[in-house]
């Protein structure tokens, strides 16, 4: 009887935290399957006592007592935002370089990212946003240059993301914004520079602007979906290895879409424009002949 007891208490110890290291343990039979979050102790941030806006670290306080213990910034529940500039040229807010993911406590109040709130934290490998129930906006250049950043998770509460706002993370290979419902529009430069990205996945947008993927050389294939309208200038400029465009379905044009909206795609070798779901004879031909006529696809380009 005590032993089963005590199997009982093991199983279910469910979840116990030790300064800022949070263990989440479920069970089944052979009760195992833990995760650890090895995170910075709130008492480390800056959080403005009336608004909870988060300003960076506090000063005075060595984060390199936390190294070798904390590679996580878990940003506490009660941030509203992230201040502009709050990890970003200010000496006593650098991300040390320890810390190799951001991720916010379940049920974040936090509804947006400011102005270069983490620019240059190059340490950062991940970012999980998908606790953060409301968060609306990332701001401009709020993960500029961040150049280890591999993966990032996006919430569905996202409606906006500014300009250059991922602009030069090398590191990230893909993004899904699927789950992104209110997310119209895309602006300048998001993931100009993101030499990794492969691939991207787009929700029911209907703008995208200029040079969005700018010198992605990585980038093969993309599809839109049918909701987009309003295309930029050079959106593929130096995407020298895109060679698949595809449009879920397409209804015959576009409200804006400049002469230089797709010049810089690559022009050499045979690269295909395919319409998947034509509908009222607006298929892959029409769209080439559209997009070469008025849109600066080089003429190398064909449908499929």
């Amino acid at each position: 009887m005590k032993n089963k007891l005590l199997k009982f208490l093991t199983c279910f110890a469910g979840i116990s935290a030790i300064g800022s290291t949070i263990t989440i343990t479920s069970a089944s039979c052979g009760c195992s399957n833990e995760q650890s979050i090895k995170a910075l102790p709130d008492e480390v941030y800056d959080i403005d006592e009336a608004t909870n806006v988060l300003k960076g670290f506090k000063e005075g306080i060595d984060l390199n007592q936390y190294k070798g213990v904390y590679d996580t910034m878990l940003i506490p529940k009660n941030v509203t935002s992230v201040a502009n500039n709050a990890f970003y040229n200010n000496s006593a807010s650098i991300v040390p370089s320890f810390i190799t993911k951001l991720t916010f406590t379940k049920n974040s109040k936090c509804s947006s990212i400011g102005q270069s709130a983490f620019r240059i934290c190059s340490s950062l490998t991940s970012i999980n946003f998908l606790n953060c129930i409301n968060l609306s906006t990332i701001d401009f250049a709020a993960f500029n240059e961040c150049s280890s950043l591999s993966s990032v998770k996006f919430p569905s509460s996202l409606t906006t993301i500014i300009t250059s706002a991922f602009e030069n993370c090398s590191s990230l290979t893909s993004v899904d914004l699927s789950n992104c419902n209110n997310l119209n529009r895309i602006y300048d430069y998001i993931f100009a520079g993101c030499s990794s990205l492969s691939s991207i996945t787009f929700p029911s947008l209907s703008q995208i602007d200029n040079r969005v993927f700018d010198s992605c050389s990585e980038l093969t294939s993309i599809t839109f979906p049918i909701s987009l309208k309003k295309i930029g200038t050079y959106i593929f400029k130096n995407c020298s290895k895109l060679n698949d465009i595809k449009w879920e379905s397409w209804n015959g044009g576009f409200e804006s879409l400049n002469s230089v909206s797709f010049t810089g795609v690559s022009s050499t070798d045979e690269r295909t424009i395919t319409v998947i779901n034509p509908i009222d004879g607006h298929d892959s031909t029409e769209l080439l002949q559209y997009l070469k006529n008025n849109g600066g696809l080089p003429s190398n380009w064909i449908a499929v």
